[in-house]
């Protein structure tokens, strides 16, 4: 009888050590799910993160696109300006030259006969430039205001994409944090179980080893106290 159960007491052992390991085996497979999935998850997070960096970037040379843009027509437009300015002053200067050659040449009778035709001519040829520069002066301004609303909308979307940006990326950084604690109990908690259940299975082997070896002690002692029949 004490043969048997010994072996019978091996068996048990041998299947709890058995389900022991194949839980340890379940845990490892699962702690390894759980690092795949968290690199998976960081890898996701760097490329949203690359993403946000190189449309930052595009979004910062368009921007400067736009100025330096801008920055060209004003100058064009000021070197304009400038050009028809000096025009402007040779033609002041000619006609005020012209005007005392004439002057100096008319008798002092026909000065101011003389003069006539071409201080309307001069005045006509300023009331010109004068528009022209009124013109070019209104272009200038509505090129600078134009300037700056552009720029206004593409500030004010890069804020919000990065102000977007961010709050996906903190979502993220929550969600994984919260994921990984998660994992992290439940690892603790199956490693809680794994230890209780490991250390029941060896409660009950060793109090099934004793009553084992209880009976094989009490069955042994009649055939030892039985007297000879010879």
């Amino acid at each position: 009888m004490y043969p048997r159960s010994a072996s019978k007491v091996g068996e048990m052992l041998s299947a709890g050590l058995g389900e022991v390991v194949d839980k340890e085996h379940e845990r490892l497979v699962a702690r390894k799910s759980i690092i795949e999935k968290l690199k998976l998850e960081e890898h996701k997070r760097q490329l949203i993160e690359m993403e946000w960096e190189e449309e930052s970037r595009r979004m910062l040379r368009q921007q400067k696109k736009t100025a330096e843009e801008a920055e060209q027509k004003r100058l064009a437009a000021e070197f304009e300006l400038r050009k028809n300015q000096r025009i402007l002053l040779i033609q002041l200067e000619g006609a005020q030259a012209l005007l005392d050659e004439e002057a100096e040449k008319c008798s002092s009778s026909k000065k101011k006969e003389a003069k006539k035709p071409i201080m309307d001519q001069q005045l006509r040829e300023r009331q010109e430039m004068d528009k022209k520069l009124r013109k070019l002066a209104k272009t200038l301004n509505y090129l600078e205001r134009a300037n700056r609303e552009e720029a206004i909308p593409l500030i004010e979307a890069a804020f919000q994409q990065r102000l977007e940006e961010e709050r996906v990326l903190h979502e993220i950084e929550q969600q994984q944090e919260v994921e990984l604690s998660r994992e992290r109990h439940d690892e603790d908690l199956k490693e809680s179980i794994g230890f209780q259940e490991a250390k029941s299975v060896r409660a009950r082997s060793k109090t099934t080893a004793q009553k084992t070896n209880s009976l094989g002690e009490a069955g042994s002692e009649p055939g030892t106290a039985a007297p000879s029949q010879n």
